[in-house]
């Protein structure tokens, strides 16, 4: 397995848990810090499907992660579905402006 498919595999495992609905235990998880993963273009897209669904995530920091446009895409839809989401970091990524992705 290339380095590439281990880490976005760890990536998949950190989704599948730290979105976990922890509801019956009092607990959520209102913060994710992600940076400096090197998330790249499919770790974000598959990242993206939880962001949708999960409905208390307040912060989520994807700084430095190597994605760019295209990855970008998925995330805007996922934040359309997401009302919860207050502050999103993208620094260090190379984006361009991030609202012209989003319409």
């Amino acid at each position: 397995m290339t380095m590439g498919l281990i880490l976005l595999q760890t990536i998949l495992n950190i989704t599948k848990y730290a979105f976990h609905d922890y509801s019956n235990n009092n607990k959520r998880l209102v913060a994710l810090n992600l940076r400096y993963n090197n998330i790249g273009n499919q770790g974000l897209a598959q990242l993206a499907k939880s962001v949708s669904i999960h409905e208390a995530i307040e912060i989520l920091d994807l700084s430095v992660n190597y994605f760019d446009d295209t990855g970008v895409q998925a995330l805007c839809y996922s934040l359309m579905m997401n009302h919860t989401l207050i502050e999103l970091n993208l620094s260090g990524n190379g984006l361009k402006v991030i609202h012209d992705k989003c319409d």
